[in-house]
């Protein structure tokens, strides 16, 4: 019986995973590390129900990832024995960089994985665990990063970066250690891949940068365009949930794997271009103009709401060198016919997202 223990299924990628690790794979037991189990029962009921039509079961264990064993009792720990796969992906996906918020982000992310990686390590029935990093662990470079070990990047962008950059070092030693079956998946932004599901992540990477903007906008009483941090040549990369999991679904498939997998979008977005559509869409004809520096006395109040709620992204705002090797999801693009995502699609997306906020508001 195949049997996958899963952290972060409630969230956002976790739960399309999971619907799709019941409807698309053989495994027939899942066990679910959550910290409140009559909320996960609740935000989970549609999969669970087609968990049970389908003969699969679901156990919810009530843990945390940053305690001792899970937080788990000797009993849970014992039903994780028979677990032949391993899908990691609670995180603290905060971009402070900080120095106060350090301390959470790292007790997540770093301490959080070495508390599973203990459990598993000695594992006699683990065939794969797969390790959800990020593909911005590089920090800042202009080098291509490739789908390798990667040398500590001189800086990084916040503590997010780096703790998945040390997280994947740790890793590193497990797999020389106890020849653990790791798997890194590196994401890139991951946007959603249906317009039902806008509200998950509303507050979350460029939907809530685009939102900000939008109110920004409706502030500024002058005819004076609104001043940005960042550079017009300025990149992102983005990869919908839909592409991300189907490309892991056959990447579960391959006997032999890869030990790491950069999984974003062949070519990057121009970040100028998705912000001049909002312009548009928005009919607000003062615009938005990037600078690389702004001196906050001078800003307007619509400046300064901008200014004080995007701060995780300016250095991202400024990024203009990022760029990353796909190589090993090459061939799996093309056998599954996988679309590369171009600036005219982030406009449209862009344009359903802002329908859906006035839908909202009616």
């Amino acid at each position: 019986m195949e049997e996958a223990f899963i952290t972060g299924a409630t969230g956002f990628i976790g739960t399309s995973l999971l619907k799709a690790l019941i409807k698309e794979t053989n495994l027939s037991s899942f066990k679910l590390l959550v910290r409140d189990k009559e909320k996960a029962a609740e935000n989970l009921s549609e999969i669970i129900k087609i968990a049970e039509g389908l003969g699969k079961k679901i156990a919810l264990l009530k843990g945390d990832i940053t305690l001792l064993n899970l937080g788990l009792t000797s009993n849970e720990l014992s039903s994780l024995k028979d677990t032949t796969e391993v899908y990691h992906l609670a995180s603290n996906i905060s971009l402070s960089n900080e120095e106060k918020d350090k301390e959470a982000i790292f007790k997540v992310n770093i301490n959080g994985t070495k508390n599973i990686l203990d459990i598993f390590k000695d594992s006699k029935n683990l065939n794969n665990f797969y390790f959800f990093s990020s593909a911005f662990c590089c920090g800042k470079t202009k080098e291509l990063v490739k789908e390798d070990w990667l040398q500590k990047p001189d800086n990084f962008r916040n503590f997010y970066e780096e703790s998945k950059w040390l997280t994947e070092s740790l890793i590193k030693e497990y797999i020389e250690k106890n020849s653990m079956p790791i798997i890194i998946l590196r994401l890139s932004i991951v946007a959603i891949s249906s317009k039902n599901e806008f509200s998950k992540v509303r507050n979350q990477t460029f939907y809530f940068y685009s939102r900000i903007l939008r109110k920004a906008a409706k502030m500024q009483n002058v005819l004076n365009p609104i001043r940005l941090i960042g550079k017009s040549t300025a990149i992102s990369n983005i990869i919908t949930l839909e592409d991300l999991i189907k490309i892991l679904l056959e990447i579960k498939k391959q006997k032999e794997k890869k030990i790491i997998y950069n999984l974003v979008n062949p070519s990057n977005l121009s970040t100028n271009s998705f912000v001049k559509e909002i312009q548009e869409i928005l009919d607000f004809k003062p615009g938005f103009i990037f600078l690389e520096e702004l001196d906050y006395n001078t800003l307007s109040e619509a400046e300064k709401f901008v200014y004080d709620r995007t701060k995780a992204y300016f250095e991202y705002n400024l990024d203009d060198n990022s760029h990353w090797d796909y190589s090993n999801t090459r061939e799996i693009r093309g056998k599954l016919n996988i679309k590369e995502l171009d600036n005219a699609w982030i406009k449209e997306h862009i344009k359903e997202f802002f329908s859906f906020l006035e839908n909202e508001r009616q």
